[in-house]
């Protein structure tokens, strides 16, 4: 990781620095920011061709809700425009936002999905950038004239990663991207303020709403507090116990407060209880976390090519030496950083944002998924920052810290350009999982991937050997197995979904369409209710359920179920036309 340390070759000279013509100006700052859009450009040029992949579909393709733009605000007072699963469905309105007016502009075409996604990673860059010159300005020791390369070198490296590259891939982690940018931005509005020496409202007005736009992109932000913390102590070199710190939290605790309210009591949604696993412990996900810090995630900055989705973990209790190991890392970096506050100030603050940023999704709080690769996408520049400033610091040699800057932009970037294919279809994302120990998900996902059921059948029955109780898995080696004939064994697999979570409409759904391929439309007509009934706001459901009524011919209960979508804008497939062929007079057919 000695890459991230100093400049590319295109900065200016030293003399231009000095001389008012360099990076450190505001000239030159104009020019850091043009070759970082050039560099993210041209390192995410290849993903313009990408597929839509993992929630893409239940937040983009298959949502009637980001198909128009007007109102505009319909998503900041209703949750579900989010995504048609409800086990995904995040308050989080600037991404359908976002993705209604891309819609608007080129329906459903990947590239211009990709195209707002490397915008929005090129500005997170330029923010990264212009804080990192901020951060060095007030509380660094660095030589002045290395300071604008240390800090471009960062961002740089922050801008091509293929961490980085993850959240440009995947079209709907634009969430992520979101709060980069507002939470970037938030924070360069406090210290440019705290730099100025003057707390002003309109300052403290454009720190603050800058916030809200980061909470309102996804809630890991509302960690800021901890940084602007981390910044008064460190940078600033204010007492911990000072109560000015502390109360310069205030309206960010406040806020997050406020949002979570309006959220809860107002939108009668609850942001934990979509996100949170009970299958795992605090203790036994805190463990699996700590052993991820140091074996998984540390080594994706150094060796990216094993990043991928849905890797493979081995769940780690309290005593694994793996996860023992983590944790010395963690206290080691904390201690380090701490001891170093006052000849290193800047790097005790990258560490301790590092860290901070990473509470919200893997430190002891229960995710469903244990592992996902761009975790640390918040915090890595801050990583990258501290490896720069300490390797600027000790190391003298200008044509050294060049020559390493040079190659880790090149090597993340070249990486970058690699990893961007593997996303290029569900096969090639899924096929690179697998082939880095993808885990059951990879394997079922892969398995999807193929239209020959045999070949299907195959991933999926590795996939339940992997996880037994794997629903989907079950569910869709039955589907398969049905489609190759074999419509016992499969019907006995799609049961076997059933009776590990009754109560899941999810499975209903299915259950309803293993019962279609069956020929069997009393049964199918039945799930298709059940699982409406069990989710009510899920217009896919209802929809599914009312045109299985009607095939029984009860277009009553038919009639019932569509007139839940009826009144959609814009209309939810065909669901007027088949609501007036159940106005036609018809005996209802008891439902079972």
């Amino acid at each position: 990781m000695t890459g991230q340390l100093s400049s590319v070759d295109a900065v200016p000279s030293d003399g231009a620095i000095e001389s008012g013509k360099g990076s450190g100006s505001r000239a030159g700052q104009r020019h850091a920011a043009g070759m970082l859009v050039l560099l993210t450009a041209a390192t995410f040029a290849n993903t313009l061709p990408n597929g839509f992949h993992l929630d893409d579909f239940y937040r983009l393709v298959e949502n009637p809700a980001v198909r128009v733009v007007s109102p505009w605000w319909r998503h900041f007072v209703d949750v579900h425009t989010m995504a048609t699963l409800p086990t995904i469905t995040n308050y989080r309105p600037l991404l359908p936002l976002t993705l209604s007016l891309n819609y608007a502009i080129g329906g459903l075409h990947p590239a211009g999905y990709h195209i707002v996604n490397i915008a929005l990673q090129a500005m997170a860059a330029i923010l990264v950038y212009l804080l990192f010159v901020e951060l060095l300005d007030q509380g660094s020791t660095v030589r002045r004239n290395l300071r604008p390369r240390v800090a471009l070198a960062a961002a740089a490296v922050f801008a091509v990663h293929p961490v980085s590259g993850i959240p440009v891939n995947y079209v709907t982690a634009r969430d992520l991207l979101l709060m980069q940018v507002f939470m970037i931005g938030a924070l360069l509005a406090y210290v440019r303020m705290r730099g100025s020496g003057s707390d002003t409202l309109r300052g403290w007005a454009a720190v603050l709403a800058l916030y809200v736009l980061a909470l309102l992109s996804k809630t890991g932000v509302v960690v800021l507090s901890g940084l602007v913390v981390a910044y008064e102590v460190a940078v600033r070199r204010e007492s911990p116990l000072s109560p000015g710190v502390w109360l310069r939290t205030t309206p960010f605790v406040a806020l997050a407060i406020a949002f979570f309210a309006y959220v809860s009591l107002v939108l009668n949604h609850s942001e934990i209880d979509v996100v949170r696993s009970n299958e795992y412990t605090p203790v036994v996900y805190g463990a699996t976390q700590l052993k991820l810090h140091l074996f998984r995630y540390m080594p994706n900055f150094v060796w990216p090519f094993p990043i991928s989705q849905g890797p493979e973990v081995a769940v780690a209790g309290p005593l694994d030496p793996a996860a023992l190991a983590g944790a010395v890392f963690v206290l080691l970096t904390l201690s380090a950083a701490w001891l170093a506050r006052r000849t290193l100030p800047v790097v005790t603050f990258c560490v301790l944002a590092y860290w901070a940023l990473l509470i919200p999704e893997a430190s002891i709080f229960p995710l469903w998924a244990v592992a996902t690769d761009y975790r640390p996408y918040a915090s890595s520049p801050f990583l990258y920052l501290s490896i720069a400033v300490v390797a600027a610091q000790f190391f003298s040699s200008r044509r050294a810290l060049r020559v390493a800057a040079v190659v880790a932009v090149g090597w993340s970037a070249v990486t970058s350009v690699y990893l961007n294919t593997t996303w290029r279809t569900e096969r090639s994302l899924w096929r690179h999982s697998v082939d880095h120990g993808g885990s059951a998900l990879a394997y079922l996902n892969l398995g999807m991937s193929y239209t020959d059921p045999e070949i299907r059948a195959t991933f999926l029955r590795e996939a339940i050997r992997k996880a037994p109780n794997y629903i989907l898995a079950h569910m869709n080696l039955g589907l398969a197995l049905i489609e190759l004939g074999r419509r016992g064994e499969g019907l006995t697999e799609c049961l076997i979904a059933v009776s590990i979570d009754p109560y899941r409409a999810h499975t209903r759904y299915w259950m309803g369409k293993a019962y279609e391929k069956l020929g069997r439309p009393d049964e199918q007509s039945r799930e298709a209710a059940r699982a409406a009934r069990l989710e009510p706001s899920n217009v896919e459901y209802a929809y599914y359920a009312g045109q299985s009524a009607l095939a029984r011919g009860d277009r009553i209960g038919a009639r019932m179920l569509l007139e839940r979508i009826l009144h959609r804008d814009p209309p939810y497939k065909d669901a007027p036309a088949l609501y007036a062929k159940t106005l036609e007079s018809s005996k209802p057919v008891p439902a079972d």
